[in-house]
């Protein structure tokens, strides 16, 4: 793993895990993390949940800058702050100024003024707006270029991109008040941002609905602004207080009649003996497995596979991708050798990442020999479902499924802790979507995947904020009505174990579940306040589990209120890291009585609690 310093424990190293800097201006209050801004709020209510500068070359991969310089001023209530940065890459060359003021009228800006330094084609240079996905079913008024007209915020994840050319939105911030964001520069468009796991309704140019990539050529200027205003009467601004070092959260358990069974919950592997020897180990309730019909080893995989985890209880989920229906006709002995360890197999379209209605009959032919196993769906994201919803096989499927990545868009922080808020809305849709038939979430991992291709590696998949972060989407979706959650991976790259052996905490996270298998919710409640909290809880008979993770960066002390019973603790972060990663009995067993002190968590850190009424 290279050299371990408590930023790599923590989360992985790639940068600072940090607040972003507060600024207030005006009745507007943000958190500037260069260059974005990040919860825009009037008078304590957020109107947009980032504003920020994007550029996408023409593949649509992001350019990040090399560096910012930023300078502030702050006089009389104002504020105003430039950034500039190049944008660089092989594809790209941009040096653009972003500067952000309130002004006398009570507005906020976002402005951009960007320059080519060379000839290059891009998808998307632009300023985006993130709105809060607390605005679902709330009017939202549009004006065009030539019409005003009123709609939603969409309820259900919309497909439709039919809100565009955009020169202003509002909606109301409460009962008396209305925000006006104004745009200019480009012509705007509106998408449903949770087709993608991201928690947000983002505004964005330039439409898609236009040709692309675009030619821009050394010299030329983009320009674009965005321009907040309120109306309505204004109201006393609540300057929030500064947060103290060690926050701290409040949860309250119940230990009373336990609720619904929990999903089983699994693990992507590799067909190899290695990786599904450690899945056996792990315990977990099943394992994902993908064959690809290009490879001829098909029936050896599976057989690999069935003779590595005999003798244990684990299902096992097979993702096929394919180039054509026909492909599918070689598969039926080999996955029948499977018998009662086969939960599904899912079938995806490798072009598409879909299961398009033209595999109808050749699933209904696999049917017809390992059994009513048959799932699809989408082997990249919610979204590919929704975009072709007339176009998947929904008559020939038992199960749907979808997977889940909180860095489809964007890999900073606030990000992918942000987009947990997403999951379960997500879930609930794909539950509307499949009706009568099962759901089976996953692969649920921290960068996006498409089925069939090679996986990529993020360095936070070895840290404390892996395990952190799976701790709070387990708390989105372990209620959301899944039959099945599919977390993370087994090998490298990127996996819950090192290629030299060693456990990270997302493996101690995912084998203390699997010793609760066929457990039942508990029911459980966290009062954060300003901190950032997780929490889950299982039950079985007279024993019951309760995972609580911090995903702050700093310390944060957690009351538990626990009806009385025998309790034990055992906790994870990075004074155990070393211990948890090299001795997985050691780590185990180092439980100790709880005092019913608050628990005093270390950044990212997870606790354990076993609890015996």
């Amino acid at each position: 793993m290279g050299l371990i310093t408590a930023e790599t424990v923590r989360h992985g190293g790639i940068a600072p895990l940090v607040s972003p800097r507060p600024l207030q201006g005006g009745h507007f209050t943000a958190g500037l993390e260069t260059p974005s801004l990040r919860n825009v709020a009037v008078e304590g209510i957020e109107v947009a949940q980032t504003i920020t500068f994007s550029v996408r070359d023409r593949f649509w991969g992001t350019v990040e800058p090399a560096g910012w310089s930023t300078s502030f001023e702050d006089e009389d209530g104002s504020i105003r702050v430039d950034m500039g940065g190049r944008f660089t890459s092989d594809e790209i060359d941009l040096d653009a100024v972003v500067a952000v003021g309130t002004d006398p009228d009570g507005s906020l800006t976002y402005a951009v003024r960007a320059t080519a330094l060379r000839d290059f084609e891009r998808a998307r240079i632009g300023i985006c707006v993130m709105h809060p996905i607390t605005l679902s079913g709330r009017p939202l008024h549009v004006k065009t270029p030539d019409e005003t007209y009123s709609t939603v915020f969409p309820l259900d994840l919309s497909p439709s991109r039919s809100i565009s050319n955009i020169v202003a939105l509002r909606h109301d911030i409460d009962d008396d008040r209305e925000v006006v964001f104004e745009f200019e520069g480009d012509l705007f468009e509106f998408e449903d941002q949770r087709n993608w796991t991201d928690a947000s309704y983002k505004t964005f140019c330039t439409p898609l609905s236009l040709p692309w990539p675009v030619s821009v050529k050394s010299g030329e200027s983009i320009e674009q602004r965005v321009r907040i205003s309120t109306i309505g009467r204004r109201r006393p601004l609540n300057t929030p207080t500064a947060r103290s070092q060690s926050g701290i959260a409040r949860a309250q358990v119940e230990l009373g009649a336990p609720g619904g069974t929990i999903p089983s919950i699994g693990i992507l592997a590799g067909p190899g003996s290695r990786e599904l020897e450690i899945a056996k180990e792990l315990g977990v309730s099943h394992v994902r497995i993908t064959l690809d019909t290009r490879l001829k080893s098909l029936a050896d995989d599976l057989a690999v596979a069935q003779q590595t985890l005999a003798g244990s209880d684990i299902g096992v989920e097979i993702e096929v991708v394919a180039d054509d229906p026909a492909d599918l006709s070689v598969l039926g002995a080999a996955i029948a050798q499977l018998g009662d360890r086969l939960r599904w197999f899912f079938v995806f379209d490798r072009k598409t990442q879909t299961t398009p209605e033209k595999y109808g009959q050749a699933i209904e032919d696999l049917r017809a020999i390992v059994g009513p196993f048959a799932g699809g769906g989408s082997g990249s994201n919610f979204g590919a479902i929704n975009f072709n919803i007339d176009n998947i096989a929904f008559d020939s499927l038992d199960v749907l499924t979808f997977p889940m990545s909180p860095q489809v868009h964007y890999t900073d922080h606030f990000s992918f802790l942000t987009n947990l808020d997403a999951q379960s809305g997500v879930a609930a849709n794909g539950s509307r979507i499949a009706g009568s038939r099962q759901l089976s979430i996953g692969p649920i991992t921290l960068l996006p995947r498409k089925v069939g291709e090679p996986l990529a590696s993020d360095p936070r998949s070895a840290s404390l904020l892996a395990a952190a972060w799976t701790v709070a989407s387990l708390s989105e979706l372990m209620t959301s009505g899944a039959d099945a959650l599919t977390y993370h991976y087994v090998g490298d790259p990127g996996g819950i174990v090192d290629r030299d052996g060693a456990m990270n905490p997302t493996y101690h996270l995912l084998a203390d579940l699997a010793g609760y298998s066929a457990a039942r919710n508990l029911a459980v409640h966290v009062d954060s306040g300003q901190n950032r909290v997780a929490m889950i809880g299982l039950r079985r008979e007279s024993e019951a589990m309760i995972v609580v993770a911090n995903l702050e960066s700093e310390s944060v002390d957690v009351d538990m209120v626990l009806p009385p019973a025998d309790v034990t603790v055992r906790t994870l972060d990075e004074t155990t890291y070393d211990l948890a990663r090299r001795d997985r009995a050691a780590f185990t067993n180092s439980s100790v009585p709880w005092n019913g002190e608050p628990l005093n968590l270390l950044p990212l850190a997870i606790a354990t609690l076993g609890v015996t009424t």
